[in-house]
């Protein structure tokens, strides 16, 4: 699903440079989130050194009591900035090199996609262009340095396409849509919610090709499945320590 045009790959190498223009400069743009995503990953680096995995608790913080900010925050992809930077980069160099991975990939993913949907390298590299280049997608990432968020532009495609396959086309590839929902979850706590209700809404919309083709909705339930189990290594625990004590978000303080 990858072959291309070279006048199409000669495009999106080139959005994909303009995208990355902010990593040129020296030092790193301050986001709003910039420092808590910086901090995480020299917390997984540090817990790495001290021997610990996986980093639940980031040491050095509060007074060296630490921190636990990996059992409610998803660190699973952030675990690769962290080995780079225990291989001597700075923090801020593997910071970037991280966006920059993260960039190609949502082009990459996009554009599988897109093509597998259309059949179409044209209409993949534009739709791809379209959704590097969003004002929505930048701002998460330079604005306001929501590194989990930006992370989820990998995988949304794949949930749109999961849930393409299964309704309109194959109803047996519900492996594209756990890939989305399971990478979605990795990344980004808030946006489990944002791909729960999409794939209710998407289904509730297409409710009379469900119901007509059983298989249909027992491949959705089965993508959601596999998608709980692959996660419950961060979700399971997650949930076992919400119900357990009592913490700031919950009391509003």
């Amino acid at each position: 699903e990858y072959n291309i045009n070279k006048k199409y790959l000669v495009f999106l190498v080139i959005f994909i440079i303009i995208a990355l223009i902010p990593t040129l400069f020296k030092g790193i743009f301050i986001g709003h989130d910039i420092t808590f995503h910086l901090s995480r990953i020299e917390g997984i680096t540090e817990g790495l050194k001290n021997g610990t995995f996986p980093v639940l608790i980031y040491p050095g913080y509060l007074n060296n009591y630490g921190y636990a900010s990996g059992i409610f925050y998803p660190d699973f992809f952030l675990y690769f900035p962290a080995f780079i930077h225990l291989l001597g980069l700075s923090t801020i160099l593997s910071y970037k090199i991280s966006l920059g991975i993260i960039t190609i990939l949502i082009t990459l993913s996009m554009y599988f996609c897109i093509k597998k949907i259309t059949h179409s390298q044209k209409s993949a590299t534009l739709v791809t262009i379209l959704y590097l280049m969003s004002s929505y997608r930048i701002t998460d990432m330079w604005v306001r340095a929501a590194l989990g968020e930006t992370m989820t532009f990998i995988f949304w495609p794949f949930v749109i396409l999961g849930l393409y396959e299964i309704i309109y086309n194959n109803e047996n590839n519900w492996k594209y849509l756990t890939i989305g929902l399971t990478g979605i979850v990795l990344s980004h706590l808030i946006s489990i919610l944002f791909a729960a209700l999409t794939v209710i809404v998407f289904s509730l919309i297409n409710i009379k090709r469900i119901t007509t083709n059983k298989s249909r909705l027992k491949n959705l339930i089965k993508a959601g499945i596999f998608s709980i189990l692959i996660t419950s290594f961060f979700t399971f625990p997650l949930i076992e320590m919400m119900q357990s004590d009592t913490f700031n978000y919950s009391t509003y303080s």
